[in-house]
C-alpha cells in the first residue's frame, strides 16, 4: 500500500509538471506569435514612412527644379533688359554723335540733375537714420525723397516770386501808422475872416480819433507821436512840442524843437532848455540833454555836437567814433566825415574811418558811389574809396533810376 500510494503521488507530480511545461509552450508561443505580428506591423510602419519620405523628396526635387527654372527666366529677362538699355544708350550715344554730341549746356544740365538726384538720397537717407533712431521706425525712402523735391519746388517759386529785400532798400511810403494818419482841417474862421487850420488824427474809416488842435502833428510811431501845441498861458501864447499817445494825452515834458522818430531805435532828438538830448515814444528821456546839437538817428547812429567838436552815440548815448570838425548821418552803411584839417572822408557801419578825409567835399553815397571833390576836379569812388571816374572833369550828370 506503501508502494502504491508513493506511485501515486509520483505520477501525479509528474503530470502536474507536464502540465505546467505544456502551458509554458503555450506561453511561449503567444508570445512569439505576438512579438512576430508586432514586428510585421512595425515592417508595415516602415514602409509607410519610407513612401512619405519618397514623396517628400520628390516635392523638394520638384520645387528645387521650379526655383532652378525661375531663376533661370529672371537671368533671361535682367540680360535682356541690360540688352535693351545697352541698345537704347548706344542709339542714344549714336543719336547725339550724328547732333554733333552734347554740347556744354547739355553736360552742366546732366551734372546739375546728377548732383541734384545724389544729394536728395543723401539728404533722404540721413532723415531716415534719424527717424530710425528716434522713433525705431522707418519711412519708405521714396515718401521722403518726394517731400524733399516738394519742398525744394516751393523755395524756387518763393525765391522767383518774392523780391529780395536789399539792406539799403529805399523806405516805402506809409499812410496810417498805429492805424492813424495826421491830416489838417479848417475849424473856424479868425477875426478878419480868415481860415484857421488845426492838425489832428483820423482812422482808416474817416473817423476823428483825435480832435483837430494842434498847429503841427508828425505821424504816429509805435504808440507815439510828436504835436506842436499853441496855447495861451499868462496872456501870452505859448508854443511847444509833446509827445501824445493814441488818445491825445500828453506824455512828455515840453520841449521848443524836435526832430523826428526812428523806426528802429524808436528815438527822437528834442530840445529843452536849449540842449539836445533823446526821448522814446513813451515821452520818456533815453538820452539826456547835454548836447549842443544834434540830428535823428540813422542807421543805428545819431550825429551830436558836443561844443565844437562832433562825433557818432548809439542808442544809448554811448560815444562811438573820433571827434570830427562835422559829420554827416548815415546812409547805405557810410557817415561822411570832416576833418580838423577840412578834408573830408567815411566811416563804415562800426564808425572807424575806412575812406581816408583826403577830399574838399564829398556827396552820400548812392547805389555804392560817392561823388568826391579835389579843388574845382570831381571824380567818383565806389565803396572801397577807388576812383570809378577819374576827378578830372569840372562837372558830372548822374542818372537816377
Amino acid at each position: 500500500m506503501g508502494v502504491w500510494k508513493n506511485n501515486k503521488k509520483g505520477e501525479e507530480k509528474k503530470a502536474e509538471e507536464q502540465t505546467v511545461i505544456e502551458s509554458n509552450y503555450k506561453v511561449s508561443d503567444e508570445v512569439a506569435e505576438s512579438t512576430d505580428g508586432d514586428a510585421k506591423k512595425d515592417i508595415v510602419d516602415l514602409n509607410d514612412v519610407e513612401i512619405v519620405i519618397d514623396k517628400i523628396d520628390d516635392e523638394i526635387n520638384k520645387s528645387e527644379n521650379n526655383e532652378d527654372k525661375t531663376t533661370a527666366i529672371e537671368s533671361e529677362l535682367k540680360e535682356k533688359k541690360k540688352k535693351e538699355k545697352s541698345k537704347i544708350k548706344q542709339s542714344s550715344e549714336k543719336q547725339h554723335k550724328a547732333q554733333g554730341g552734347y554740347n556744354a549746356f547739355d553736360r552742366f544740365f546732366i551734372s546739375l540733375w546728377a548732383v541734384m538726384v545724389a544729394s536728395v538720397t543723401t539728404v533722404s537717407k540721413g532723415i531716415n537714420y534719424c527717424i530710425r533712431k528716434i522713433f525705431k521706425h522707418e519711412l519708405p525712402i521714396r515718401y521722403i525723397n518726394a517731400f524733399i523735391v516738394i519742398l525744394i519746388i516751393v523755395l524756387l517759386v518763393y525765391l522767383i516770386t518774392v523780391p529780395v529785400k536789399l539792406s539799403y532798400e529805399e523806405d516805402k511810403l506809409e499812410i496810417y501808422t498805429d492805424n492813424l494818419v495826421a491830416v489838417q482841417k479848417s475849424v473856424g474862421n479868425d477875426t478878419d475872416g480868415n481860415p484857421i487850420y488845426k492838425w489832428g488824427y483820423v482812422d482808416k474809416f474817416g473817423k476823428v480819433k483825435i480832435d483837430f488842435q494842434y498847429e503841427e502833428a508828425k505821424p504816429f510811431c509805435s504808440g507815439g507821436a510828436l504835436v506842436k501845441v499853441s496855447s495861451i498861458e499868462n496872456g501870452a501864447i505859448q508854443e511847444y512840442w509833446v509827445v501824445i499817445d493814441g488818445k491825445g494825452n500828453e506824455k512828455s515834458e515840453r520841449y521848443s524843437m524836435v526832430g523826428n522818430f526812428d523806426k528802429d531805435t524808436k528815438l527822437c532828438w528834442a530840445v529843452r532848455n536849449g540842449k539836445y538830448g533823446f526821448v522814446n515814444t513813451s515821452g520818456k528821456t533815453v538820452i539826456n540833454f547835454a548836447y549842443d546839437g544834434a540830428e535823428d538817428f540813422s542807421e543805428g547812429y545819431a550825429c551830436v555836437k558836443f561844443g565844437d567838436v562832433y562825433y557818432y552815440i548809439d542808442k544809448s548815448g554811448k560815444k562811438k567814433s573820433y571827434e570830427y570838425a562835422e559829420i554827416r548821418s548815415f546812409n547805405e552803411g557810410f557817415g561822411a566825415v570832416k576833418a580838423a584839417n577840412g578834408k573830408w572822408g567815411f566811416v563804415n557801419s562800426k564808425c572807424k574811418e575806412v575812406i581816408t578825409c583826403y577830399y574838399d567835399q564829398v556827396s552820400d553815397f548812392i547805389d555804392g558811389y560817392a561823388i568826391v571833390f579835389l579843388g574845382e576836379a570831381v571824380g567818383i569812388i565806389n565803396t572801397k574809396g577807388k576812383y570809378v571816374l577819374d576827378p578830372d572833369y569840372k562837372n558830372v550828370q548822374l542818372s537816377y533810376q
